[in-house]
């Protein structure tokens, strides 16, 4: 207890000594410089890593000639995943510095990059680098305005849940079209018909069977935590991943929704 005492007092003492002798001009905050590795170093990290794909938070990298290319898209990385089941490890930050990083991949490693015709994309709901979604039509790309009106064409309408994304010559080869009508105005005048007949409902009460489930509220994604909604700010980008495949099966009611308290946004799943 002694010895940690008097090594914390040390450095005090030697820092207050500094200070009366340099007087302070103020703080001025400066990056940690980035740890530097010999070229031995780098040449094992390469080594042990060249032709392995691996992990860094939620990136997926594949190491190709000491560098690291990292993968880009929902549909690639589920591929991937699920049907070539490659094995991931997850490495450190030591290892992402060590390897230089390269042209990532838009498409599976080791083949060529296919571009679907308008004809096989027609019909389906796409987003292009976790922009607006889109519907195809007529080789045409029609804007989705809002997600009220992707759920309700989904229910009246039918068609595949999973959003596709296109890679840039599909995107930039599908001509623009007139946006899709919305129809929030008709769903806001039903809301404002309906909030007079609303009412405060005790928190608990509210909670109950939405805590930490992912729910829908008109346009809007939330996820409940601690009786808290917290509202998913890019919706396109939630709905592409398909980690979130299947995870909004609860609507609020509206008593819900007003009782609900705001909690802190969020961008994606976490």
């Amino acid at each position: 207890m002694w010895v940690l005492l008097w090594s914390m007092i040390i450095p005090w003492a030697l820092f207050a000594q500094e200070s009366e002798e340099k007087p302070s001009k103020g703080f001025v905050w400066e990056p940690v410089p980035l740890k530097e590795f010999s070229s031995e170093e780098r040449k094992k990290e390469c080594a042990r890593y060249e032709g392995r794909y691996i992990g860094y938070y939620d990136k997926l990298f594949l190491v190709v000639n000491c560098k690291r290319r990292e993968i880009l898209g929902g549909e690639v990385i589920r591929d991937l995943m699920v049907k070539e089941q490659v094995k991931v490890e997850d490495v450190q930050a030591k290892t992402m510095i060590m390897l230089e990083e390269g042209q990532p991949y838009r498409h599976l490693p080791g083949k060529a990059e296919v571009t679907r015709s308008c004809s096989e994309l027609a019909g389906k709901y796409v987003v292009y680098e976790a922009s607006d979604i889109f519907f195809i039509e007529d080789c045409k790309r029609r804007l989705v305005p809002d997600y009220e009106t992707y759920q309700h064409r989904l229910k009246t309408l039918g068609g595949p849940k999973m959003l596709v994304e296109l890679n840039s010559r599909e995107y930039h080869k599908l001509k623009e079209g007139e946006p899709l009508e919305s129809i929030m105005p008709d769903v806001f005048k039903k809301l404002m018909i309906s909030a007079k007949d609303v009412d405060i409902i005790p928190i608990d009460e509210a909670c109950q069977g939405v805590e930490n489930k992912w729910v829908t509220y008109y346009s809007k994604i939330y996820k409940i935590e601690s009786c808290r909604k917290r509202e998913v700010l890019d919706i396109p980008k939630f709905l592409k991943s398909p980690k979130n495949s299947g995870l909004l099966e609860k609507e609020l009611t509206s008593e819900q929704w007003v009782s609900l308290p705001d909690g802190e946004p969020m961008d994606e799943r976490l």
